[in-house]
């Protein structure tokens, strides 16, 4: 082949990567945000068997949580997910402390912890009928005296759907859709430190990925 037939195949070659490496079509913001959320719920599903036990960076104070409009870049996603405001409920301290360590192991360090439902409540309802420090996520156990998991979660309920936080069950039995209806996610007994946060993380990004929709 000559020289000119080498420089006409690359010259074409050239042109067929530029073309390929042209930006796609504009997209509004809320799509690819959307898109990009969901891309990391399933990619991170996947990666269900991977190690998190290894300390993560410590989201800084004053950054924006969940409930905060602003998502811009993919750094952005990951600052507010480590900027939620976790509640854990459950009546074994054993639990709730070992829930905490992994939470904070996996970079979520803004957990607070209950004993039971009745102890949220004081927390989030006031008395004139607004709502005070609404977590983004309730980590809840099921059976638990004086309010149950499933209890918590209807009183929850009154809260509007925009600020609502999302509901993790978690329970050793079995979980029904009759006893906690189709608005949570099932984390059965036992957990370990790769199942829990992975739960978590999942269930943030959902929360998040529906809030940008809105």
């Amino acid at each position: 082949m000559s020289m000119d037939g080498r420089d006409t195949i690359r010259e074409s070659e050239g042109h067929e990567s530029t073309s390929q490496e042209e930006s796609p079509p504009k997209s509004s913001r809320a799509t690819i945000l959307a898109s990009r959320i969901w891309q990391e719920i399933s990619g991170y599903m996947e990666r269900l068997g991977e190690s998190f036990d290894k300390p993560v960076k410590k989201a800084s104070p004053g950054q924006p949580r969940l409930t905060d409009e602003r998502v811009d870049t993919a750094e952005d996603t990951e600052t507010i997910l480590k900027n939620s405001l976790i509640y854990v409920v459950d009546d074994e301290e054993p639990l709730l402390r070992l829930m905490t360590r992994i939470l904070s192991r996996n970079g979520f360090n803004k957990v607070r912890t209950f004993n039971n439902g009745a102890e949220v409540l004081p927390v989030i309802f006031s008395d004139d009928g607004t709502f005070h420090d609404v977590p983004d996520l309730v980590v809840t156990d099921t059976q638990m005296p004086r309010m149950s998991g499933p209890a918590l979660n209807e009183r929850l309920k009154e809260i509007p759907e925009k600020n609502r936080p999302a509901v993790i069950a978690v329970s050793g039995g079995i979980n029904t859709r009759e006893l906690w209806g189709d608005d949570v996610t099932f984390l059965p007994k036992p957990y370990n430190h790769v199942s829990f946060p992975a739960v978590v993380r999942k269930t943030l990004l959902e929360r998040l990925q529906a809030k940008i929709k809105k």
